[in-house]
């Protein structure tokens, strides 16, 4: 939630380019989504709010350390979507999010790294050739 929260208020300095004729200011869509963050945050937390067993206490750590390994995941990412632009990176951390969050004592499956490799190139061309949108090329460009 304290990440969805410095978002939220970050996103009001997000500068337009212009030229845009939508009418929704820069800010919206930041805002719309760490708006969602902060509210997912708040279900998390209030179903968690319950009574957890002994068993759930035991893995308490475990949880810990797989957020923590998600946290570096995401910022390694937002670090390296400039140098290596949007694919390369984003397959990167998709495959590294199926290693963090795959159950103990199973690796992802080549299912994993088949998403992992081949999401991150239509949603590139989604945003770039749909919507318009400029997403970095990095080794490309």
């Amino acid at each position: 939630m304290l990440v969805g929260a410095v978002g939220f208020v970050s996103a009001g300095s997000v500068q337009g380019v212009s030229g845009t004729t939508h009418g929704l200011p820069p800010s919206f869509l930041p805002r719309v989504v760490t708006g969602l963050l902060i509210l997912t945050g708040l279900v998390i937390a209030l179903s968690r709010s319950e009574t957890r067993s002994a068993q759930d206490a035991d893995d308490a750590p475990a949880d810990w350390l797989r957020v923590g390994a998600s946290l570096l995941a995401i910022t390694l990412y937002v670090l390296l979507v400039a140098p290596l632009g949007f694919v390369i990176s984003s397959a990167l951390y998709l495959a590294a999010q199926a290693l963090i969050l795959a159950p103990r004592g199973r690796r992802p499956t080549i299912t994993a790294v088949v998403v992992a490799v081949a999401l991150p190139i239509p949603v590139y061309l989604a945003f770039v050739r749909g919507l318009s949108v400029l997403l970095p090329v990095g080794l490309f460009g």
